[in-house]
């Protein structure tokens, strides 16, 4: 099965600095790592955890890929991304509230490895629909899962954006693990908030569905996303499962 993939930030329509960072990677025997991180925490600190994240994701797999199961190497390169956010915080204090979410992937033949930790997100596309196949780690996430909050109510409420675990939150971070089969025309998308608040499942599912690549699906989903009003940072990376060879990587 040949496949695209691709990855793309954009600023948006309102904010002043882009915080988030994207990646997708080609990684010895044809897997591919796909990132997302959404730093929080006020600027700059937002920005040096997710870029810091992003980094230390991508230094582990550059060194260790094809020596180690991917699944454990994703567990082990969060965790040491969470080391690291923790000891800038340690050494400059105006960075103690600086943290970051983070999805990250490998996909593999016909299987991807996931971990999450915050409120970014991984979807699967197939057969023409679009399924959230993360959790948010965050209160109103959390307050829904207890049957506290509804849903549309979740959406506007306050603490929206408070989320409950994170690269940089605590000690040792706890990433979510997931295991995903896939198929040809099937899509991998991560995504920060920026994009899934702004663009429906619907929309988002149309645009994989119609797209020539992941490249020009990356391009259409951030353009959709400013289109409807670009109110955060919007980031993507995606795999498709599309009859194209092309890699794409964007900036």
């Amino acid at each position: 099965m040949t496949v695209t993939w691709a990855s793309l930030t954009d600023t948006g329509q309102v904010r002043t600095e882009n915080q988030d960072r994207a990646l997708a990677l080609a990684l010895p025997g044809g897997a591919v790592l796909l990132l997302v991180a959404d730093g929080v925490g006020g600027a700059p600190g937002g920005a040096l955890a997710s870029e810091e994240a992003m980094r230390v994701v991508r230094e582990v797999f550059e060194e260790f890929a094809g020596s180690a199961p991917y699944a454990g190497l994703l567990l082990t390169a969060v965790n040491l991304a969470n080391e690291r956010i923790r000891l800038v915080q340690e050494q400059k204090p105006e960075f103690g509230n600086m943290a970051t979410t983070l999805v990250a992937a490998v996909v593999e033949g016909a299987a991807a490895n996931l971990v999450n930790i915050g409120d970014s997100r991984a979807y699967l596309f197939h057969m023409g629909q679009l399924v959230q196949v993360t959790e948010d780690d965050s209160w109103v996430a959390g307050e829904v899962r207890a049957g506290r909050l509804s849903p549309a109510d979740a959406d506007t409420h306050p603490w929206r954006n408070v989320i409950t675990r994170g690269i940089g939150v605590d000690e040792v971070a706890e990433p979510t693990p997931t295991t995903l089969s896939l198929g040809p025309g099937d899509a991998l998308l991560l995504c920060t908030d920026g994009l899934f608040k702004m663009v429906s499942s619907e929309d988002t599912a149309r645009t994989l569905a119609t797209a020539a690549d992941a490249g020009d699906a990356a391009r259409a989903l951030v353009e959709l996303a400013n289109a409807r009003g670009g109110l955060d940072n919007i980031g993507v990376a995606l795999w498709m499962g599309e009859p194209l060879s092309t890699q794409v990587t964007l900036r």
